[in-house]
């Protein structure tokens, strides 16, 4: 079972930490990250989720998850694009985009400059 860290509207840490598939009370968020890889010829990378997921099964998507608890953003983002696509990158390639703040969870967006073999498969 995974665990989040929690957060209070002002992305102060709050205590204990949050068990995956429990709903957050409102007012607690935990992170999720979106990676964007790019490639030179401006080609988006997307992947196709798991028929078997709960939301949007079989559907194209950008990288991302959600952190652990423990990691910060990057390591999070660094995390979900290898275990996704198999791209290992370090925190430092990372660009921040932005974040926004959902109704349970900040999310980080970053965008990664990547020169890969893209493919619809």
């Amino acid at each position: 079972m995974e665990l989040w860290d929690l957060y209070d509207q002002d992305r102060k840490p709050l205590p204990p930490t949050h068990p995956q598939g429990r709903k957050p009370h409102p007012g607690e968020y935990h992170t999720v990250v979106e990676v964007w890889t790019v490639s030179s010829g401006h080609k988006i990378l997307l992947i196709l989720r798991d028929p078997r997921k709960e939301m949007f099964p079989g559907k194209r998507k950008n990288t991302g998850g959600s952190a652990l608890a423990g990691e910060n953003s990057r390591q999070a983002a660094v995390r979900e694009l290898r275990e996704e696509t198999g791209i290992a990158a370090e925190t430092e390639e990372l660009t921040p985009l932005g974040v926004f703040r959902g109704t349970e969870a900040f999310h980080d967006v970053y965008m990664l400059r990547r020169d890969i073999p893209i493919g619809k498969r």
